[in-house]
């Protein structure tokens, strides 16, 4: 996770991959990527849920922190929006076309693969799915 932190990110949303073996590491990473101004996260994997709760727990822990108690839905205005996909494929297509912010044009999607599995092969085939009009089936 320190290369995380060595990258210049703005305006970015994160589709983050991860199994059962990364949970005790979730909140850590969640934190990193927030404290690199994420503006959206896609969970997918195993772990799809959990990263989604991860980084919504962590969002709320922080505004908690500062004294801004969430105590309505414009409390998160401001906040990283949080999703998860049980189909890897819709999920990615999600993260690349979908994902948006209120106010600020993102312009990346950084793919985090925190499990052992390759997933390159993958996700370079569905960029070109994607570049010939690939649509998820729903």
């Amino acid at each position: 996770m320190s290369n995380l932190t060595s990258i210049v990110l703005n305006n970015w949303v994160l589709f983050a991959i991860a199994d059962k073996e990364q949970m005790p590491i979730l909140n850590k990473f969640a934190e990193i990527c927030l404290d690199s101004n994420v503006l959206y996260v896609c969970g997918a994997g195993e772990l799809a849920s959990e990263i989604d709760t991860e980084f919504d727990s962590a969002i709320v822990n922080r505004m908690i922190d500062i004294g801004e108690w969430p105590n309505n839905s414009d409390a998160f205005e401001d906040t990283a929006m949080t999703t998860f996909h049980s189909d890897f494929d819709e999920g990615f297509w999600f993260a690349t076309f979908v994902a948006a912010h209120p106010t600020i044009i993102i312009k990346r999607v950084l793919v985090a693969n925190l499990t052992q599995h390759d997933y390159s092969n993958r996700i370079i085939e569905l960029i070109e799915k994607f570049n010939f009009g690939w649509l998820p089936p729903d």
